[in-house]
Parts: structure tokens; C-alpha cells; sequence
């Protein structure tokens, strides 16, 4: 989300991706200098995924009966540690006092491009773990359909009384993240819920068609024009909304996700090379 350096599932799974395509092209054209280069980056980094970014043994990993999860971010000094499980994180837009948190305790729907870039199974344990921590802490069901934050603690959004987001607030649903996990339901096999996660997204935007960045998740505040369900005070349209909504119905047409980089999950997604 741009706030913080370190260690992202997310980050890491599109970087990794970029290394084993510039790999395959190197291939394809005969640069094999190149090709070995990239593609040897690329496992080595495929090779620490879970030592940066997979916490195991938890109170929240037992709170949620769950062996471990992908956290939303890992701090840059994780490389020299044991795990993940030390040290804080800063959390971006909270007063002061509150703009850190340890790093276990904050998650993160950033962890489904592990599958959408193609460096786990969608019925990877790990992922359906951190689905399950994830649904617990940071789903939301609203009169649309359910929608995510964008990880626990967020600050970017109203107050709890409504008044507009002034550098604090409170992070709300987005709308944009109902459509990247139907991206990961697809990915799973379940057309229906995917299809589903569609309708909602197309709910979200109301009678104008554009889709909010944040939607309102509290009690209605006629005052301030903040209704359950519907827009937030945030921006709208929001594109990148739009355009991770054209690809899931391009998605949904082909049974599959479309936009899965080809090289990495040639590479990765095998169960042989999958467990990281």
C-alpha cells in the first residue's frame, strides 16, 4: 500500500514474478547469462517467502486455530533475525502513540497474490490459513455483500463520528479487495463465490457505476451522508477499482485468472517447488 518499507507478501510475490519472466524472455531469446541471473534471484527469493512473511505459533495462530499466516509486512531487519516474529511495525495515518504495531498481529489480504502471481496453489495450507485470519479480523458483511480492509489498524478513513479523514481516522471497507478475492475464489475453483464477490463489487457502486475507493461499515449518519454499505467519503471512481473489476469479468468469462503471470507459475506452483 506504499506506506512502509519491508518485507510484503504482496511486494514480494510481483517482484518474484518480474524476475522469472525477464528469466523466461532471456530464455526465449538466447541471453542465457541473463535467463540464469534472473531466474536464480528469483528462487532465492521464492526460498525465503516464508522466512520474511509466514508467522507460526502465535496467540492469534492459536486464537484462530491455525498452524501460521502470511502477516500484511515484515520489517526490512527480518533478514537477520530468526523469524518474523520480532519487532514492530509502523502503521501509517494513527496519532501518536498508536503508529506501530508488532508485526504478528497485523494482516493483510495482500497475501492472496501468492496465488495470483503463481507461487502457491490456491489450496495451499498456508493460504487457507491466512484466509481464515484474515476473514476473522478484517472482513466485513455488509447489506451489498461482503467486503475487506485493507489490514488490521488502518487509520486511512472517517472518524469513528464521521467527521473526514485529517491525516487520522479509521480504515473502512474497500471494494477494490471484494474483487481481488474473487480473483482468489476463482483461483480455488468456486465460480459460484466468485461470481458472487462480482455482484457485490457491481452493488458498491449504486446508481452511478462508479466504485468507491472506501464504503461506509458503521451506522448510518444521515448528517453526514455516510449510509451503511454504501460510499465513504472517499475518492470515487476509484480506477484501480475499475480495472481489477474489467479483469475479474474477463476472468470470470474464461474460468480462470487471466492476468496469472505464466513463467512463475510454470516455475512455481508444483507441489515439488510450492512448499517455498
Amino acid at each position: 500500500w506504499e506506506e512502509d518499507a519491508g518485507y510484503s507478501p504482496f511486494t514480494l510475490a510481483a517482484e518474484i514474478a518480474g524476475l522469472a519472466a525477464a528469466g523466461a524472455i532471456g530464455k526465449h531469446l538466447g541471453q542465457d547469462e541473463l535467463s540464469t541471473a534472473a531466474f536464480a534471484k528469483a528462487d532465492e527469493w521464492f526460498g525465503q517467502i516464508d522466512f520474511w512473511t509466514y508467522a507460526t505459533g502465535t496467540d492469534l495462530a492459536r486464537e484462530h486455530d491455525v498452524e501460521g499466516y502470511y502477516v500484511r509486512i515484515a520489517p526490512p531487519e527480518v533478514s537477520d533475525a530468526g523469524s518474523p516474529l520480532g519487532g514492530f511495525v509502523a502503521i501509517k495515518n494513527r496519532p501518536p502513540g498508536e503508529s506501530s504495531g508488532r508485526t504478528v498481529e497485523i494482516v493483510s489480504p495482500d497475501a492472496f497474490a501468492l496465488v495470483r502471481f503463481g507461487l502457491r496453489p490456491a489450496d495451499d495450507p498456508r493460504i487457507l490459513n491466512t484466509a481464515k485470519v484474515i476473514d476473522a479480523l478484517l472482513k466485513r458483511d455488509l447489506p451489498e455483500g461482503p467486503a475487506w480492509l485493507r489490514y488490521n489498524g488502518d487509520g486511512y478513513g472517517e472518524h469513528e463520528d464521521g467527521s473526514p479523514f485529517d491525516g487520522t481516522g479509521i480504515g473502512r471497507p474497500w471494494p477494490l479487495l471484494s474483487a481481488e478475492r474473487a480473483h482468489y475464489e476463482l483461483a480455488r475453483g468456486d465460480l459460484e463465490a466468485a461470481e458472487r464477490l462480482r455482484a457485490t463489487v457491481e452493488a458498491f457502486s449504486r446508481h452511478t457505476g462508479l466504485l468507491p475507493e472506501q464504503v461506509w461499515d458503521a451506522d448510518d449518519l444521515p448528517g453526514k451522508e455516510l449510509l451503511l454499505g454504501q460510499p465513504s467519503g472517499s475518492a470515487m471512481p476509484l480506477v484501480w477499482a475499475h480495472a481489477e473489476y474489467v479483469k475479474l469479468v474477463r476472468s470470470l468469462a474464461d474460468h480462470a485468472v487471466f492476468d496469472r503471470p505464466v513463467a512463475s507459475a510454470e516455475r512455481y506452483d508444483r507441489p515439488e517447488r510450492s512448499q517455498g
